[in-house]
């Protein structure tokens, strides 16, 4: 039997269920015969897309997928194929109009699956609902990311190894509420004996001469200006009786040394600031003869006693400033004085990439030794010395580092002799050891002393109202009663009942995940689904309260309470992971930048990442519109990404508003340095990449992926072909040509910017000349490209002008994203009327971005399952 025959009478009986006689029915079944079944029938189904009887059976939950997608690309004229016979503008219009309104009669708005909470939300869950400092441990599995977002339900499965985790993940939260008793040990005092030879040093902090050890630096990092015994760490909290002898070695005049005793965890971070640990004891050193300092000291367990030299002359900064190199380039200067041949050694040897320190110093001497310099010409006060002192002060720490082992044997330093400690002699609980016990006297409260049940029952019902986000029913109270006191009589101890009873509660499937009940949803989902949209955390007790009261689902109490978290400082959880996800910017730490366009640093990925992160908190928190996001004019800088930008700015590293003005090449998601990597690998650009990113991203018009028989393109390493030349080719294909019209324009626009976000007007081509490469211009960059509405572009600015113009276009894009990641499931044809009415609700208002988000959060999509 004829496809096309099968097909009509499915959808004539269709058309008669949901349409009666309508003439628009007749219209549809006549165009699709026409213009579709050839290549979307039963028996030719081309791109997925299989239009037969079976299309049409609602109840698929495909179904409506699948006419969407129809719907999609009949009324953006990707379909038919440009070879193809082409329907007028006319049957289109009554097609599309046909099916419209079959869509809106078929598809309500919601639809979330079985949502769990993702890991952000797992961890932040846990450490709100006990109150304890929680995390999951690196291994933890990763959540996988669906329609751009890492919440959304699809993706979150529950695997068996995940489960694992869960099981013991709740071990760990229950014993840090309920901890297991510990034995009492007795403790006897102890002598620790610390030579010169037993400390840890890291970089050029000390240097062990003629049995002591040498300090030169004090520079706030601790692996750049303190020492701490290898051997020594506090075994338990409590007193400990310190001995320390301590001497002088050539100190400047009029100078008295400082040392400073700090208490710092073994185990802790190297780098953490010497500044930021708690002071035990301070010594002044007033003559060159060691002297013995004796203190009586204070210490947690696993802690340790950092020496460090509190006020030496010589120290490394963060950053170049003016201050920092006029005291080391002064410093240098009056080594070269004192010394006019180690200046003549230090200036022939120059800096290399790799000197450093030790390796710096033995350069130096090695010249020294080989003698031949021309120490008599050698002048510290001419401009040439001076200018070489400033740009070895440039080098900061690598020249402060030399200048250490210099002071080892030229001074000024202290010296340590010998360190001795005995203790403890009296035992002291250890604030964690406080903090765990108010963390139990918390958990048990105050508990009913009439029997064990009612005690267990007083304690498991408010844990389980945080737990369940919602109050826990009779049923659920009594089973984990029962679980509690089964445990109990089994252990002999109630805390270990209780123990059980919250790793069962934390394993729960009413723990585990939320939004679970079809339809609307009632108060208590209500309130979770606004906490973890914005802050990525359970409902705090206002919000509880409210639901528990049946208050929060009254719009103007939505309002306040989307209000109020906009200004709770856990918005920031928000501000990370939406914008994280939605403008990849997560995608950045995997990207390095090609060594040939600039050197990269964490601090350069900090800075183009607070950037936007700075950025968008502004449009928040001012409520700015949401042309704001397109067409600023201000943004942040700090001295790195402003040198990727080329505009003047100072030396600091603090990130810093600026205006800008409107209309630029610069400002907006669209030519941040966060988001133009994000779109390219670090090394070279694709139209297409960028293109597609922007029409997901931007336009909310996400494109199919490519045809699998159709081969990726390759940029052309030579520059002898341009990327327009070669998409030219690609778009020949006609099975490509239509996803390109659409795809190529914004992406060409973008291509002024290099994979690191810098302006260029051609494309380079890397040469390499002996040991080093140069960049030479290739071919120009043609920017210009025209959209599908026939609106040429000739640069970034006029997409800036377009999207502005027709700023509706990207609001309906935000407004899918964030309802997205607010309900954790891609929208479907019904919700699309939803965002219709919120982008227009919001125009009216003034398109304020806070605005936005409480319409979101008004909306039917935002408040059904």
């Amino acid at each position: 039997m004829d496809r096309r025959f099968c097909f009509a009478v499915a959808v004539m009986s269709f058309l008669g269920s949901v349409m009666g006689d309508e003439p628009s029915g007749m219209v549809a079944e006549t165009f699709l015969g026409k213009y579709c079944l050839d290549c979307h029938g039963a028996d030719a189904a081309s791109g997925e897309i299989v239009l037969d009887g079976d299309s049409l059976d609602w109840g698929d939950p495909s179904t409506p997928q699948r006419w969407t997608r129809v719907y999609d690309v009949m009324r953006s004229r990707e379909m038919p194929p440009v070879d193809e016979d082409q329907p007028s503008d006319d049957e289109v219009a009554n097609f599309v109009t046909w099916l419209d309104d079959t869509l809106t009669k078929h598809v309500r708005p919601g639809g979330t699956v079985l949502r769990r909470l993702n890991r952000e939300e797992y961890e932040n869950t846990v450490r709100d609902v006990l109150g304890i400092p929680f995390s999951v441990p690196t291994s933890f599995p990763a959540d996988t990311e669906l329609h751009g977002f890492d919440n959304v339900g699809e993706g979150l499965m529950l695997s068996p190894p995940l489960m694992a985790q869960y099981v013991e993940m709740a071990a760990v939260a229950a014993d840090l509420v309920l901890p297991p008793i510990r034995a009492t040990v007795k403790v006897e005092p102890q002598s620790f004996q610390i030579g010169p030879g037993d400390f840890t040093l890291n970089f050029t902090t000390g240097h062990e001469i003629d049995g002591v050890l040498r300090m030169a630096n004090s520079s706030d990092p601790l692996a750049r200006g303190s020492v701490w015994p290898n051997r020594f760490e506090a075994i338990v909290g409590g007193v400990y009786d310190v001995e320390v002898t301590l001497s002088s070695f050539k100190p400047t005049k009029g100078h008295v040394p400082i040392v400073q005793l700090l208490a710092h965890y073994a185990a802790g971070n190297a780098y953490e600031r010497a500044s930021s640990l708690p002071l035990l004891a301070e010594f002044r050193i007033e003559g060159d003869a060691p002297e013995t300092f004796r203190a009586t000291v204070e210490l947690e367990r696993g802690q340790t006693l950092v020496v460090h030299y509190e006020n030496s002359p010589l120290r490394s900064d963060k950053v170049d400033n003016a201050s920092s190199l006029e005291r080391i380039s002064g410093q240098l200067l009056e080594a070269f004085r004192e010394d006019p041949e180690l200046g003549a050694a230090w200036m022939k040897a120059g800096y290399q990439r790799s000197d450093r320190g030790w390796s710096w110093w033995k350069r130096i001497q090695e010249i020294r030794t080989k003698g031949g310099l021309d120490v008599a010409s050698f002048d510290p006060d001419s401009a040439q010395v001076k200018a070489f002192a400033i740009e070895m002060a440039r080098r900061n720490v690598d020249t402060v580092e030399t200048m250490d082992c210099m002071s080892f044997f030229r001074g000024p330093c202290i010296e340590i002799h010998q360190m001795s400690v005995v203790g403890p002699t009296r035992v002291i609980e250890d604030k964690s050891v406080v903090q765990q016990r108010r963390r139990t006297e918390r958990f048990l409260g105050k508990g009913n002393p009439r029997d064990d049940a009612s005690y267990a029952r007083d304690v498991l019902r408010p844990v389980l109202d945080k737990v369940f986000r919602r109050p826990a029913t009779d049923a659920q109270l009594n089973k984990y009663v029962s679980i509690a006191m089964s445990h109990a009589a089994q252990r002999g101890r109630l805390e270990d009942g209780l123990h059980l009873a919250l790793r069962a509660a934390l394993c729960s499937p009413s723990f585990l995940f939320r939004e679970y009940r079809v339809g609307p949803l009632d108060d208590f989902d209500l309130a979770a689904r606004l906490s973890y949209f914005l802050t990525s955390s359970p409902p705090d007790d206002v919000l509880r309260e409210l639901a528990a009261n049946g208050r929060l689902s009254n719009p103007d109490v939505l309002e306040q309470q989307t209000r109020r978290l906009l200004q709770h400082n856990k918005v920031k959880h928000f501000l990370d992971s939406f914008v994280g996800q939605w403008l990849d910017l997560r995608l950045l730490p995997q990207i390095m930048p090609d060594v040939r366009l600039l050197k990269w640093t964490d601090k350069d990925l900090r800075a183009v990442t607070d950037e936007t992160q700075l950025f968008v908190a502004e449009i928040l928190n001012q409520n700015l519109s949401i042309e704001t996001f397109i067409d600023p004019d201000f943004t942040y800088l700090n001295r790195r990404n402003a040198k990727l930008y080329e505009i003047k700015f100072s030396n600091s590293e603090k990130m810093t508003r600026v205006d800008i003005p409107r209309g630029g090449r610069r400002g907006g998601i669209l030519t941040q340095a966060s988001v133009l990597m994000a779109t390219a690998n670090g090394v070279d650009t694709q139209p297409v990449l960028r293109g597609a990113w922007m029409l997901e991203n931007v336009f909310g018009m996400p494109t199919p992926p490519p045809p699998a028989n159709v081969p990726a393109i390759e940029p052309d390493t030579t520059g002898a072909k341009s990327i327009r030349e070669l998409l030219d080719r690609h778009k020949a294909d006609a099975s490509c040509a239509r996803c390109h019209e659409r795809i190529d324009p914004p992406g060409f626009v973008l291509e002024n910017y290099d994979p690191v976000g810098r302006w260029r007007e051609f494309y380079p081509i890397y040469i390499k000349k002996g040991d080093k490469v140069v960049a030479s211009n290739g071919l120009p960059v043609q920017s210009s490209s025209t959209l599908p509405d026939g609106t040429p572009l000739g640069d970034v600015t006029d997409l800036k002008r377009y999207l502005i113009a027709n700023i509706d276009i990207f609001s309906r894009c935000l407004t899918d994203k964030l309802l997205t990641y607010a309900t954790g499931r891609s929208m479907n044809y019904g919700d699309r009327k939803v965002i219709d009415r919120v982008v227009a609700d919001v125009r009216q208002r003034g398109n304020g971005f806070a605005d936005l988000i409480v319409a979101v959060v008004q909306s039917e999509s935002f408040r059904s399952k």
